[in-house]
């Protein structure tokens, strides 16, 4: 695994020298103070902890009998049946069971 992270932390040096460079950043003119360094440093420790956690999920081999018991473990929750029918709350002008028809009478 040793090899696999050297090559990976290569790979991530190589995109962020080409990203520097795209941009014109020189590493020698950037000043930061110590504020924004203990910023980096917790982003960068954030990210470790989510990679870590990322490859120890990825080792781990799952079947359909993980799966199975994660189904069979979750509690069911049961809907309550309504005792009576459910009205209608919203009546727009446009809700075609209220359409009324209207017939001019001509006047004599």
């Amino acid at each position: 695994m040793e090899i696999n992270q050297s090559s990976q932390q290569k790979l991530i040096e190589m995109v962020v020298d080409n990203v520097l460079k795209k941009h014109d950043v020189k590493t020698k003119s950037v000043n930061l103070d110590d504020e924004e360094k203990e910023k980096i440093k917790g982003i960068v420790f954030d990210i470790q902890k989510e990679v870590e956690g990322f490859l120890e999920n990825q080792q781990k081999a799952k079947t359909e009998k993980d799966f199975e018991q994660q189904i069979d473990s979750t509690p069911t929750l049961e809907q309550p049946q309504p005792e009576a029918p459910v009205r209608k709350q919203f009546m727009s002008d446009n809700d075609v069971s209220s359409v009324k028809t209207f017939v001019n009478k001509k006047d004599n």
